[in-house]
């Protein structure tokens, strides 16, 4: 059996070789690199260099060197398979995710893209045209645009198809790759009339492009879809020509937009990534990490940028980083203010960024009137959570500065956040063992989980024709649907209020115990597997003591008729069995 390049590259998006090796050989920082004793040969002074930027190991004194896997297939005696199986099962990449055929050419589709980008700057440069116009009004030379490969996607209908044709590029190829679309037999141009922003993985090929609209048409800005190359969880905008001043710097600044990285760059704020149009992912993240661990988010200043930084902190968090949030003043994007102010000027919000527990602080502080004595002991115990997620150090700091803002003692602040959780331990363990013991399953459990986490969920678990069994998870669409319908962020201590005593214990262990993880799709897709498996193996029991009934009764039409059913229903259970 063959891996293909697919769940290679989702490996190696997640695993950091300083990790891999660390774990067997112990290292020391040395400069950029690290530096340790190899483990292939016998010798005292360390030769064995493990570059953390280039995810690569090369001893001077054996000359062994490679990546990560190759670094395990060697350590542990591996083969190639045993060695991806390993390290999937370590780093949670579930390979049935992945077709294990190799018959996908994909130096074939990165230089389809390359050919293409190549395409879309012959028509920004070569001829007068709105994109290039529309670019310099926004203030960027044409050294900047250059470097960054901008193109343009002129008004026709098949401008691009017509030029891959003519350069043996097939049609299933170009819709693979999200280049084009079709409309029964008729193909035509995914982009056009955009200014063309091509995308690269950080060994520089070609994966995707984001296209933003020069008229009022919608979307504004149109992103590769997903293939073969193109995996937006696993990629950032920008990392490859960032990712060497990310390193000096030992600092990244995470934008949103194509415009906004590209402003900063030119204006010599170079330690910078663009996440692609999404929330933050687990694998984002630690691609990050291979080259700093300290991560600063620039978002918008709107509920949807507070809600992406809240997620994005969780994430940074998560996956072993230290994460800060800048505030740009006036509500203005980062392409605005540093074409305004200037780079000392965006430096220095960079170096006031808001450490995560303060902002997060800071934001629950402003749904509450601090002049009411209620109100204040009510924000108090609504930051119980965010306290819960810091180290003793950390929370102790901000006990102190709470106490300084409400001119309240620490020691009291201390005492309500602490005997809060105290008195609710003791309810929490027996509501634990309730549920443990209760009617409600592991699944409906995680699909109230995530119904909570993103109201979205609700439209697609009824797509499903998911039913709960529970009243719990009735109830849960019911105020979801009456209260947070259209919404994306539930405000989980408001949410609860909708709830009788039991129920609330109920949900406030679910939110406070169950883990989703960064990639919700995933875990959605996960919940409604395991509920059809299950369905399917109490049909499959079911079926065999009915068959066993028919047969003593002598009934030969009703086993026959059994027989069939419990044929079809054993098929889906070794299907998803095999998922």
């Amino acid at each position: 059996m063959g891996f293909n390049n697919n769940v290679i590259d989702e490996l190696k998006s997640r695993i950091n070789i300083v990790d891999v090796i660390g774990r067997v050989v112990p290292l020391t920082k040395t400069g950029s690199n690290f530096k340790g004793v190899c483990p292939f040969h016998n010798e005292k002074t360390p030769s064995f260099i493990v570059s953390e930027a280039k995810q690569i190991f090369t001893c001077f004194g054996c000359g062994v060197k490679g990546d990560a896997i190759e670094f395990v297939m060697k350590y542990y005696t591996l083969t190639f398979q045993e060695t991806i199986e390993k390290l999937a099962e370590e780093y949670n990449v579930r390979l049935t995710n992945y077709n294990f055929k190799n018959d996908e050419n994909l130096d074939r589709y990165y230089e389809i893209n390359k050919l293409a980008a190549r395409f879309f700057y012959d028509a920004f440069t070569k001829g007068k045209n709105p994109g290039y116009t529309y670019m310099k009004k926004r203030g960027l030379t044409d050294e900047i645009l250059k470097k960054f490969g901008v193109g343009y996607a002129d008004t026709e209908w098949n401008t691009l198809r017509d030029f891959l044709n003519e350069s043996k590029v097939s049609d299933k190829e170009m819709m693979a790759l999200g280049l084009i679309s079709n409309k029964g037999d008729r193909y035509f141009d995914k982009y056009r009339n955009r200014v063309m922003f091509p995308i690269f993985n950080t060994m520089g090929k070609v994966i995707g492009f984001g296209g933003r609209i020069l008229d009022d048409s919608m979307p504004k800005y149109l992103n590769s879809a997903e293939s073969s190359v193109f995996k937006k969880k696993n990629n950032l905008y920008g990392l490859n020509f960032t990712k060497g001043d990310i390193g000096d710097a030992d600092n990244a600044i995470i934008v949103e937009g194509y415009m906004d990285l590209i402003s900063l760059y030119q204006n010599g704020i170079k330690n910078v990534v663009a996440s692609l149009g999404t929330a933050l992912t687990e694998n984002q993240s630690r691609l990050i990490q291979r080259y700093t661990k300290n991560i600063v988010l620039s978002y918008d200043s709107d509920n949807a940028g507070v809600n992406a930084a809240y997620r994005g902190i969780d994430v940074i968090r998560g996956s072993g980083g230290r994460a800060k949030v800048l505030n740009v003043p006036g509500e203005k994007d980062p392409d605005d203010y540093v074409r305004k102010n200037g780079k000392d000027a965006f430096e220095k919000l960079v170096k006031n960024a808001i450490p995560s527990s303060e902002f997060m602080l800071d934001n629950n502080k402003k749904k509450y009137d601090l002049t009411d004595k209620m109100k204040v002991l009510e924000y108090i115990r609504s930051t119980i959570p965010i306290f819960n997620k810091m180290s003793p150090v950390e929370k102790d700091i901000y006990i102190n500065k709470l106490s300084e803002d409400l001119r309240i003692s620490s020691q009291a602040i201390s005492l309500e956040i602490s005997g809060d959780e105290l008195k609710r331990k003791p309810t929490a363990v027996q509501e634990q063992v309730k549920l443990q013991e209760s009617d409600i399953s592991n699944v409906e459990k995680n699909l109230i989980r995530i119904m909570i986490s993103n109201p979205y969920y609700v439209s697609r678990i009824a797509e499903e024709d998911f039913r709960f069994e529970s009243s719990l998870g009735d109830r849960v669409i019911e105020v979801i649907n009456d209260k947070y319908k259209g919404e994306t962020v539930i405000d989980f201590e408001e949410f609860i209020k909708a709830f009788e005593l039991d129920q609330e214990l109920a949900l406030r262990y679910i939110y406070e115990q169950l883990i989703i993880g960064s990639d919700e799709d995933d875990f959605f897709n996960q919940c409604i597997d395991s509920h059809k498996y299950a369905k399917y193996k109490k049909r499959e029991a079911d079926l065999v003591d009915l068959i066993a009934v028919a047969e003593e009764d002598d009934n030969e039409k009703k086993v026959d008729e059994l027989t069939r059913e419990l044929m079809e229903v054993s098929k889906e259970v070794r299907k998803f069995r095999r998922n």
